[in-house]
């Protein structure tokens, strides 16, 4: 992305991330004075504010876990070895904020969104609980949530947009040829591609819904934040039956934890409902632990005990299939160096005062 800066004629801006120089422009009298800027795009302090409250249960779990620190009026401004949990919170609300919106920009160009603010964000959102509700009045069926939260709907929609995005990346931008399929296949076989066979695995999910569809966003951050730590303490020795036995202590969260065993041939219930698990086993060595990932109103690790070895599925076979996850894999890394390359600017007039709340 070209790299330009931008800011008021009345402000003093530091560039965060890219460690470029200042420029100032004119501010129109009586517009909301942004957070920053990102790509030239304003971030308003409603959108700014909206990625930094999603912070405070991740943010608070970390100091607990690393430094012991406990809830007080202080916490927020206080430091632990060199950290202050208020600027931890900043860093990561803008590093996800600038990742959402270095794809929002990308998809007006390419026609996806006319309108990457969140002023135009929050009209649609007031319109579709509106529909919502006025079907729901005529006795109409409605797929999803009755009511959207702004959370629900920003993941919504940024998530159905970046399936259109990529789309049109590989179809308008990446020149995509077979060698490059059959290298990816190449890298990923061994993880990916493996014929179904028996597998008897150990898995711990933290669930942050309630069973019945209804999701605890407080929770389901605290949640991630907590298999994150268990995830460091294996990585420093510690077994996941240790971890297990710790968290069946913690009376925040509802766990599952067992043993789970699937005979290879993968009955049409059996993904039904746990596909996702299968799948993640699928990409897994004996004695290999998952990454952490959404399962079922829960965040899971899954550790393979024993697989039946069956061999690998030949590329031909599943060359869509391939393709298809080089295309994610491609999308991840664009999205990444968009991130990396993007000019952000902060206004810290309003920025530096800025609390959680």
């Amino acid at each position: 992305m070209k790299k330009r800066l931008l800011w008021g004629v009345l402000l003093l801006l530091v560039v965060a991330f890219t460690g470029a120089g200042i420029t100032k422009v004119a501010l129109k009298p009586g517009h909301e004075q942004p957070v920053a800027f990102i790509d030239q795009e304003p971030i308003s302090q409603k959108e700014f504010a909206f990625f930094l409250d999603q912070q405070r249960a991740s943010v608070y779990d970390y100091f607990k876990q690393k430094y012991g620190a406990g809830d007080s009026p202080s916490f927020w401004s206080d430091s632990f070895g060199g950290e202050v949990p208020m600027n931890k919170a900043k860093q990561q609300a803008m590093d996800q904020l600038v990742k959402a919106k270095v794809q929002q920009i990308e998809a007006k160009k390419y026609g996806i969104l006319d309108d990457t603010s969140y002023d135009a964000f929050l009209s649609r959102l007031k319109q579709e609980n509106e529909r919502r509700n006025a079907a729901l009045a005529k006795g109409q069926i409605i797929y999803g949530p009755t009511q959207y939260t702004e959370q629900m709907y920003y993941g919504y929609v940024l998530s159905n947009m970046a399936i259109q995005l990529k789309k049109a990346l590989a179809e308008k931008s990446w020149q995509i040829t077979d060698s490059d399929l059959q290298n990816y296949y190449d890298q990923i076989k061994n993880t990916v591609f493996r014929n179904p066979a028996p597998v008897r695995l150990q898995k711990l999910g933290l669930f942050f819904s309630d069973g019945k569809g209804n999701i605890d966003e407080g929770k389901k951050t605290a949640a991630l934040s907590r298999l994150e730590q268990v995830v460091r303490e294996l990585k420093s020795g510690k077994t996941l039956n240790e971890e297990i036995a710790l968290l069946k202590n913690v009376a925040s969260f509802r766990i599952d934890a067992d043993e789970q065993t699937f005979d290879g041939t993968f009955k049409r219930a059996d993904y039904q409902r746990y596909g996702t698990i299968i799948q993640t086993a699928d990409k897994l060595d004996s004695g290999q632990t998952s990454d952490i990932f959404e399962f079922d109103g829960a965040y899971y690790l899954i550790k393979l005990l024993e697989r039946e070895d069956r061999g690998i599925k030949d590329f031909e076979s599943v060359k869509n299939d391939v393709r298809e996850e080089y295309l994610d894999s491609k999308y991840e890394d664009t999205v990444s160096e968009w991130a990396r390359q993007a000019e952000v600017t902060i206004n810290h007039n309003v920025y530096d005062r800025l609390k959680v709340r």
